[in-house]
């Protein structure tokens, strides 16, 4: 059974999630995401190819944040492939895969 803390923890991180995806999505309408990008953007969250311990696999990385695991989320960025800004609906590029890595990190006091 999860004790007091590890409820509040929960808790804390799942706000945490929800306030720093509104951040996000309005970093990204402040430089001009298209509905294209948009939706691309929304299908990388959903499934994210990590590569981890020579293993390789997709995640819902947003699901992750969503549930409070935030520290599995942080691990999934820290090991998927970026857009590689080849496409113009490419928009998940190194900038803003580190940007949530850093917000991540200093919430859970690793920065």
């Amino acid at each position: 059974m999860a004790t007091m803390q590890q409820i509040a923890d929960t808790i804390s991180n799942k706000e945490f999630a929800q306030n720093l995806l509104i951040d996000f999505r309005q970093m990204n309408l402040d430089a001009g995401i298209n509905a294209q990008q948009a939706l691309w953007l929304h299908h990388r969250s959903r499934a994210l190819e990590v590569s981890i311990g020579g293993q390789t696999m997709v995640v819902d990385v947003l699901n992750m944040a969503m549930v409070g695991d935030v520290e599995a989320a942080f691990v999934a960025l820290s090991n998927c492939t970026p857009d590689d800004m080849s496409q113009p609906y490419h928009w998940f590029n190194a900038e803003r895969v580190n940007w949530l890595k850093d917000k991540i990190a200093q919430q859970m006091g690793w920065a």
